[in-house]
């Protein structure tokens, strides 16, 4: 039958998951940049700061020789002896010109950086580059950022100390547009704002392929379970994988219980087929007698009777029907719930033997536990070991001959106990030795009617035996009787 896949009515859980967990790392992503970035414009600013205080260092200690206010003259003198002013050659004409440029090369480290100088009175007497900032008052002597047109700008203010006098013969002011900040903090933003992009789409295709990949079993186990429920008798299953997780015991729990609902389904129809056909010979039976009492038998006092006595046989044999084919039904539906039971094999050898001894007093029951130890146990649950037992017990003395005698031996053999019951009766043809446990299947119907059988002891005992594990094993020849091996796992 071909597959259609179903149609989901939203988004596939591949696309959920690979959306989900792209927004996740993006927003964690994004955090992380957002410290980075942070952390990148506090180093910057941490630089930027230093080289206005080496700034302000070096030109302090340059006009700190003077012993006078500052003035213009006196100020570019003094840089130009310490080093601050240099010259710079241009030709015109034919001429060459050299003139002095304060350009402050060993303290600048940067073209973006202006130097003011004010003098006591704090009128300003020097300016590196015409700039808007001089208004000295409103600055610190840190290196502070302040907003101007719209852009902080980093300023420090410092008083200048006369190394002979010791007294303030002036102000510096170190202005830092901080040009270089403002580039680094826009390419790093570009780049932070591009790396995050791309992260998101690669971490989205990345968990959209993972999802795939992993989410695969849930599609077959989807797809499986759509054929099965457009056609209930389909034999389909999920295909096993190997991926040796969760996914994997998912594949492997759903295939058992597929196979166990297979199994109960049959068992019913098998119980209502075998029910119906074995129910029709005495509901027939019944309806016979009444009809030929109703026709003239009732006036009959003898037939009457016998039309009762058959008809309450037929009853019983039903009610017996009914309950074995019950017994049958929960031996098949245990479902592991007695897989941690223990059971003492030779006290329920014993306890069984003497009722049996009770119950045919005519029987020879013999029990061989010589080799078997005290407490020894068998992996089985002890009302299950016990009616398994007591079904073989039956079948062996109630299809004896001559010699009547029973033989029971109990040994270990390896991680096993095993017991062996033995008749001497009519025994059993190699050709019906596989059919026994068959449900309601009987070697003489005939003589199995007369004695009360409906074929379904032994299907119990097989059953049971599966359940636990546990092997039976049948040996018989006509005439000579029939040993019956019972193998159950033994507890440590």
């Amino acid at each position: 039958m071909k597959n259609k896949t179903r149609r989901i009515k939203g988004f596939p859980i591949t696309i959920k998951w690979a959306l989900a967990t792209s927004a996740f790392l993006f927003v964690v992503m994004t955090f992380f940049f957002l410290l980075a970035y942070r952390s990148a414009n506090n180093l910057v600013i941490l630089e930027e700061r230093q080289k206005v205080e080496r700034a302000i260092e070096k030109v302090q200690r340059c006009l700190g020789k003077s012993d006078v206010d500052l003035t213009r003259d006196g100020v570019k003198k003094m840089l130009s002896n310490g080093g601050l002013l240099v010259e710079e050659k241009s030709i015109i004409g034919n001429s060459e010109i050299t003139t002095k440029v304060s350009r402050f090369v060993s303290v600048i480290e940067q073209p973006s950086i202006i130097v003011n100088l004010y003098n006591q009175k704090k009128d300003i007497v020097y300016m590196s580059k015409k700039n808007k900032f001089t208004n000295w008052e409103k600055t610190e002597q840190i290196p502070s950022l302040f907003s101007v047109d719209r852009y902080e700008k980093l300023v420090m203010t410092s008083k200048i100390i006369s190394n002979k006098t010791n007294k303030v013969i002036g102000y510096i002011q170190v202005y830092d547009e901080l040009s270089s900040f403002y580039d680094i903090r826009r390419d790093l933003r570009r780049n932070l704002i591009i790396l995050d992009v791309i992260a998101f789409f690669m971490s989205a295709a990345l968990s959209y392929f993972l999802s795939v990949h992993f989410l695969k079993p849930i599609r077959m186990l989807r797809d499986t379970m759509q054929i099965i429920s457009e056609d209930p008798q389909s034999e389909q299953e999920m295909k096993y994988i190997h991926t040796k997780d969760e996914l994997e015991d998912l594949s492997r729990i759903f295939n058992k219980m597929l196979r166990k609902m297979r199994s109960y389904a049959k068992q019913q129809e098998q119980f209502v087929a075998d029910v119906s056909h074995e129910l029709r010979t005495p509901v027939a039976v019944i309806q016979g007698q009444l009809s030929m009492l109703t026709r003239w038998g009732k006036d009959d006092q003898e037939v009457l009777d016998e039309a009762i006595k058959a008809s309450l046989q037929e009853i019983d044999r039903m009610k017996l029907l009914v309950e074995e084919m019950l017994e049958l039904a929960r031996a098949g539906q245990l479902d592991g719930r007695h897989s941690g039971d223990v059971t003492e094999i030779k006290k329920v050898l014993q306890h069984i033997l003497g009722s049996f001894r009770l119950l045919h007093p005519d029987f020879e029951l013999n029990l061989i536990d010589d080799r078997l130890k005290e407490e020894t146990k068998a992996l089985i649950f002890r009302n299950h070991l016990e009616q398994i037992i007591i079904i073989i017990f039956d079948n062996a003395i109630k299809y004896s001959a001559d010699i009547k005698k029973v033989d029971v031996v109990a040994e270990e053999t390896g991680k096993f106990v095993q017991i062996s019951i033995r008749d001497y009766g009519e025994g059993i043809a190699q050709e019906d030795i596989d059919k026994i446990f068959h449900r309601f299947y009987r070697v003489d119907r005939a003589r199995a009617r007369k004695k009360g059988g409906n074929g379904l002891g032994l299907s119990i005992a097989y059953q049971l035996m599966e359940n636990y594990e546990g092997e039976i094993l049948v040996e018989s020849e006509i005439g000579q009787g029939t040993v019956f091996k019972l193998q159950f796992p033994k507890a440590r």
